[in-house]
C-alpha cells in the first residue's frame, strides 16, 4: 500500500453530467505555462481555465504573435490583473468572464465547447479602474478606430481566419 496516495483519499462522484450552454461563463485560472506553438515554434502562453458552474477546464492560449499586445492587455483585463504583470503566481485563481460556444466539428463529427473570447469588464490601469466602458469583442470583431481630426472613419475589414 502507497501512504502517499492513500492519504487524504475520499471519495468522490465522477459521472456527474454537464449541461453548458454557449453563454458567458466565469472562470478561474488554475495553471499558467510557458510553451512554444507546435507548427512556428513561437513563444505561447497556455492558461488552464476552470468553468465555476462545472467540474470543466478549457486551455486558453495566447501566441507572441502580432496580436500579442492587444491579446495580453484583453486577458490582463478580464482577470484584473495589473497590465504588465507576468508573475504568473499573482494570476493563480483569478477570476473573469469567457463566452463558451460549441466549436465547429472535427474530422470525425464531434463538436465540442471551447472558449470563443474573453469578456473585458472595466480595465485596472496602474492600479486603478479606470473609466473605460464594458467591451465586449472577439479576435475577429476588433473596436473601430477612434475619429481623427473630429471625423469618423471606416474601420478597416479584418478577415483573418486566426487559428485560436
Amino acid at each position: 500500500m502507497n501512504d502517499e496516495f492513500s492519504e487524504g483519499y475520499q471519495p468522490e462522484d465522477y459521472n456527474k453530467p454537464v449541461e453548458l450552454q454557449e453563454r458567458d461563463y466565469r472562470v478561474q485560472i488554475i495553471a499558467v505555462k510557458s510553451t512554444y506553438t507546435q507548427n512556428t515554434g513561437l513563444p505561447m502562453l497556455e492558461i488552464d481555465l476552470k468553468i465555476n458552474e462545472a467540474p470543466i477546464t478549457f486551455r486558453h492560449r495566447i501566441v507572441k504573435n502580432e496580436y500579442f499586445n492587444g491579446n495580453m492587455t484583453k486577458f490582463f483585463d478580464c482577470f484584473g490583473i495589473h497590465r504588465g504583470d507576468f508573475d504568473y503566481n499573482h494570476w493563480n485563481k483569478k477570476v473573469g468572464l469567457a463566452h463558451i460556444h460549441k466549436g465547429k466539428p472535427n474530422d470525425q463529427g464531434k463538436a465540442y465547447y471551447e472558449i470563443q473570447y474573453l469578456v473585458v469588464g472595466t480595465p485596472i490601469i496602474g492600479g486603478h479602474s479606470s473609466s473605460i466602458p464594458p467591451a465586449r469583442q472577439s479576435v475577429s470583431q476588433p473596436l473601430a478606430p477612434p475619429p481623427i481630426n473630429g471625423r469618423e472613419e471606416e474601420p478597416m475589414p479584418f478577415n483573418d481566419d486566426i487559428p485560436f
